[in-house]
């Protein structure tokens, strides 16, 4: 039988997931930290953006080949809408486990909560206005957090699609 997992364990693993990205010509990695009082404006503008993947479905394993599939098709969905994106990649803090996925430029909210639907995802890295934080599809519920610059460690840091596409 397959054990479903912990919705408010996740709820923390998102908060404390490792977010890399590249914006600005620049590549960067941000976390949530614990106060919602300082987010580093530099990496977050005034214009909506999100960061969403299309793997793992509900926070449930899928095979590589399937995630690969879904990825694609987030990618294409992305392109057909014409939004201009770049390549994200969310970990947990050790690089353990690892979701490509997309940051999207000038997409509201109302937009980024349908596609997290049709992909089945529980939540969403979503800021506007400034203000950043985790956008949960169940509640359409918008947490703003503290977003923390976070150090790469080295090689293998930087985005890139599955499989190297």
């Amino acid at each position: 039988m397959t054990r479903r997992p912990d919705p408010a364990a996740l709820d923390t693993s998102y908060s404390a997931a490792v977010y890399r990205t590249r914006f600005a010509e620049r590549e960067i990695a941000f976390t949530f930290g614990a106060t919602t009082h300082r987010t580093d404006t530099s990496i977050s503008p005034q214009t909506p953006w999100a960061v969403l993947t299309a793997f793992n479905p509900r926070s449930n394993p899928l095979s590589a080949d399937d995630n690969q599939r879904r990825w694609s098709e987030l990618h294409a969905t992305l392109r057909a809408a014409r939004y201009r994106t770049a390549p994200s990649e969310s970990s947990d803090l050790h690089g353990n486990h690892r979701e490509p996925g997309f940051l999207i430029f000038d997409i509201e909210r109302s937009a980024l909560l349908a596609l997290a639907h049709r992909f089945d995802q529980r939540a969403a890295v979503f800021a506007d206005r400034g203000k950043v934080g985790l956008l949960f599809t169940a509640t359409e519920r918008w947490v703003v957090l503290s977003l923390v610059p976070y150090p790469d460690r080295g090689p293998g840091a930087s985005p890139s699609p599955p499989g190297g596409a």
